[in-house]
């Protein structure tokens, strides 16, 4: 299965650059409390790769992932680093 590819930084940080096919949901979007609507339809089981600048925020969304059920996540940490794993 394909991974889901989220990049947790803000939307001019994605704008700039990002892991072609990723999807953008800032972390503030995770801290609202409810599940980000991007993802209201994915399985708890879908493989997810988060990153984010250094991998602190994408971390965090990590945590809050999880305390929705989700278990198939992994942090990139950033951009390079995930380019490299879907290679």
């Amino acid at each position: 299965m394909k991974p889901l590819v989220i990049d947790t930084r803000e939307p001019a940080e994605f704008a700039a650059s990002h892991v072609p096919g990723a999807i953008n949901i800032s972390t503030m979007q995770f801290m609202h409390g409810s599940l980000p609507t991007q993802l209201v339809d994915v399985g708890k089981d879908q493989p997810i790769i988060l990153y984010c600048r250094s991998g602190q925020r994408s971390n965090t969304c990590i945590q809050l992932l999880k305390a929705h059920g989700f278990t198939n996540l992994t942090n990139g940490i950033n951009e390079h680093h995930v380019a490299k794993m879907l290679r």
